[in-house]
């Protein structure tokens, strides 16, 4: 179950979203077997998040939805919020903007309880693209920004480093070409940093 549960992963973050799938589905039946809950949450959890890079909306919201229901019996309240970022991407995603801020902002509700900046920074930035997709692009850049920083202290690479380019995304997408690319460049720095930091 582990072994295809992290080739899924594997596979899913360096976009061989094909193979991931097929790892994924080989997880599922197996860790149902198990009778571990917090493993099965766990394939359920990332399961969720190739269907919806496939686009199948209606698999993924099933999925995260049981993989909650484990975790509230878990009592695992860090991957509690994570699942509700899970729900915000496939909302937002399938176009149900409402309910992809209403899923983020209740993963950061919860992240925020327990202090938990990762999960705090993950959803804000789930947040800052749903707004940005809406066309709010002031509270996109606010919510980017605070993502930024508590990626920065939490250590999710996604706000720290990825999100950054984002911004000057955002920026150049509304005419302000120059900062746009400022931040872009800043982005890369911070990534080349945060390679070399990872390699020594």
């Amino acid at each position: 179950v582990k072994l295809n549960w992290n080739l899924m992963l594997t596979y899913l973050f360096s976009s061989r979203v094909e193979k991931a799938l097929i790892h994924g589905e080989l997880a599922l039946p197996l860790a149902r077997e198990l009778n571990n809950d917090e493993q099965l949450a766990f394939v359920l959890n990332d399961l969720c998040r190739v269907y919806v890079c496939l686009g199948k909306f209606d698999e993924a919201h099933a999925l995260v939805q049981e993989a909650r229901e484990l975790w509230h019996s878990l009592d695992n309240q860090a991957m509690l919020a994570d699942s509700f970022g899970s729900e915000a991407e496939a909302y937002s995603n399938d176009g149900d903007h409402a309910k992809g801020l209403e899923s983020a902002f209740q993963g950061f509700q919860i992240s925020e309880k327990i202090e938990n900046l990762w999960g705090k920074a993950y959803n804000r930035m789930l947040a800052s693209f749903i707004y940005f997709d809406m066309g709010e692009i002031v509270r996109a850049i606010q919510l980017a920004e605070e993502s930024i920083l508590e990626g920065d202290r939490g250590g999710l690479i996604a706000s720290s480093t990825s999100l950054r380019a984002e911004v000057g995304w955002f920026y150049g997408y509304y005419g302000a070409i120059e900062k746009g690319l400022e931040l872009a460049e800043h982005a890369l720095e911070h990534a080349e940093l945060d390679f070399e930091r990872a390699v020594q």
